[in-house]
């Protein structure tokens, strides 16, 4: 069956009243000619791509559930310090520093409270750092706008990271002052009373 080839003009086509789309330029292009000719917008029924999308892709709202519409996402990276690739949460929340003192005094009572202080957020029951989280959104109603309440997340995990480090420390400094076992010329512990010191 012979194919038929159709000559495609390398711009747009001659019946077509729309010019073809620019090519994107670089800022400091930008900077060079002065501003693009075609200016970005966002549709009201648009949202931005998060990123590592595919920024061609457009996300309708509509597809997004309702819960995260509105809510407000959660920085990249670790709180913790800045300058690694982490943020620092007070920078981040950008809440007037005494709430956000108010905020720091508050969380930590429910985490004493309900969580073993001793490890670390990732090893704790999960309805337990729930129930921290909801008693921390009933006193600060306004942490509902966050996406999965994120502050108090990395509170809790800041926090059990911190007591649980102490924890460890203290363990290290209490086996380096208990005094050596005695052991036998053969390197076995000596029995007291039938048993093994352990």
């Amino acid at each position: 069956m012979p194919t038929t080839a159709k000559p495609v003009s390398p711009f747009f086509g001659h019946d077509s009243t729309v010019p073809p789309p620019l090519p994107s330029m670089l800022t400091d292009q930008i900077e060079l000619f002065g501003s693009p000719c075609c200016h970005m917008t966002l549709l009201a029924d648009e949202v931005l791509a998060p990123a590592g999308l595919d920024t061609r892709q457009v996300i309708k709202s509509e597809e997004l559930p309702n819960s995260y519409e509105s809510k407000i996402p959660k920085p990249i990276g670790e709180p913790g310090h800045p300058g690694h690739g982490e943020y620092t949460l007070e920078i981040a929340l950008d809440w007037n520093h005494k709430i956000y003192v108010k905020f720091k005094k508050h969380i930590f009572h429910p985490i004493n409270e309900h969580l073993d202080i001793t490890k670390c957020a990732s090893v704790q029951n999960p309805t337990l750092l729930r129930l921290v989280c909801n008693k921390a959104v009933a006193v600060f109603p306004d942490l509902d706008n966050y996406a999965h309440a994120w502050p108090v997340s990395d509170m809790i995990m800041m926090h059990l990271k911190y007591t649980s480090s102490c924890a460890r420390c203290q363990e290290v400094e209490m086996a380096a002052l208990q005094p050596p076992r005695p052991r036998s010329a053969q390197g076995h512990l000596v029995m007291s009373q039938g048993y093994a010191d352990f």
